[in-house]
This record gives C-alpha cells, sequence and structure tokens, in this order.
C-alpha cells in the first residue's frame, strides 16, 4: 500500500516539473520575442543603412570630381606662372637661355588631355619639336582621366584650337600665336576644362599682360 501512495507521489511530481518546465519555456520565448529583431525589422534596418550609403559615396565622388577638377585648373594656372618665372629668371634650356623665353603650349585639334611647358629657342612665339623635352627643362602636363580642356576662347567671342603664349625676358614681354589666327587685337584667353561624367566646367582667363585669373 505503501509503494503504491510512492508511485503515485512520483508521478504528481513529474507531472508538475513537466508543467513547470513547459510554462517557463513559454515564458522565456516570449521575452526572446520581445527583445529580438524579425526577420522584416532585420531587411528595413539593411535597407535603410544600404540607402544612407549610397547617398554618401555619391556625394562624395561628386565632392572628389569637383575637387579634381579645380586642381586641375590650378595646376594649368601653376604653369603659366612657371613660364612666366622661368623667362623672368633666365633659366636655361639645352644649356642657353632661350631666346624667345618660356611659354605654354595647347593645341585642341592634336590633344585636349595634354598641354606643354615649353622653351621658345628661336624665337618665333610658338612651339616647335623639341622645345619641350623633359630632360632640358620642359614638361609634359597630363590632365587626370575624365577631364580635358574643352575649349579656348579669345576676347569672350573668337573659339580657337591653338594658342600659344610665350613670356620674353626681360619685361617680359607677351606673345599670343594662335590658330586660325584672330584678326582684332587680342586681350585676353579663356581656357576652359571640362569634367566629361559631370559636364562640370572651370576656366583659367589670361590677359595680354600675361596676369592670370580664375574666375569660377
Amino acid at each position: 500500500m505503501k509503494l503504491k501512495k510512492d508511485i503515485n507521489f512520483i508521478n504528481k511530481y513529474k507531472i508538475k516539473s513537466k508543467i513547470s518546465i513547459t510554462r517557463a519555456d513559454v515564458n522565456s520565448y516570449k521575452a526572446f520575442s520581445k527583445s529580438a529583431f524579425s526577420l522584416i525589422e532585420l531587411l528595413v534596418s539593411i535597407g535603410i543603412i544600404t540607402i544612407i550609403t549610397g547617398i554618401f559615396l555619391a556625394s562624395y565622388r561628386t565632392a572628389n570630381k569637383q575637387a579634381e577638377l579645380t586642381r586641375s585648373v590650378s595646376d594649368l594656372s601653376s604653369t603659366y606662372r612657371l613660364a612666366l618665372n622661368q623667362s623672368l629668371g633666365l633659366s636655361e634650356y639645352n644649356g642657353d637661355i632661350p631666346e624667345g623665353g618660356w611659354g605654354v603650349h595647347i593645341d585642341l585639334s592634336s590633344d585636349r588631355t595634354s598641354y606643354l611647358l615649353f622653351a621658345d629657342e628661336n624665337n618665333n612665339g610658338q612651339y616647335d619639336d623639341g622645345e619641350a623635352n623633359k630632360e632640358s627643362g620642359g614638361r609634359v602636363i597630363n590632365t587626370p582621366r575624365d577631364l580635358e580642356i574643352d575649349s579656348i576662347m579669345m576676347n569672350d567671342s573668337s573659339l580657337i584650337d591653338y594658342l600659344d603664349l610665350t613670356y620674353i625676358p626681360p619685361h617680359p614681354t607677351i606673345t599670343l600665336e594662335t590658330q586660325p589666327a584672330i584678326a582684332e587685337e587680342i586681350n585676353k584667353a579663356e581656357i576652359t576644362m571640362i569634367d566629361k561624367n559631370t559636364n562640370k566646367t572651370r576656366s583659367v582667363i589670361v590677359n595680354f599682360l600675361g596676369l592670370i585669373d580664375m574666375p569660377n
């Protein structure tokens, strides 16, 4: 009789224990459900992060390209100033002071992605082959990728493809050679660079005194 009571007690205890464990599991699951992300919430969060990242990267690329365009226009401006300094400093080319001074050569008909710092050895006011050798002091300056020289405008009216500006020491005297030739008196030249991806432009203006400006 006592053995039967003990068995009944054990069975009763097991049932209570089983019920107690099951309730604990349910409570734990409910608590976990309240604190955890659902799959939809996770996907929405990832989508928001992706959109924000995309906007940031697009803004960064645009700002970077704009800075690159500004830097390229500044490099062109610096090249004109370097030509002036080379002339005033009587810098040599191939061991001699170039009679026609130093200048900058741009030829859009052959290459829109580079321009030259050259020494006018024969004093003809324009670039000739062999006057921009790096070993002798000349330079070839290349524009960055996707940037190029878009146009050269004289006196706000005439578009040209070819421009040589030289500084002749000791004053210096400024000479401007263009193709096609400009019949009117040349007061200034505006060289415009363009970013082919964004169509953004910036310009360098050189006047008849050799002064340089970056208006925009």
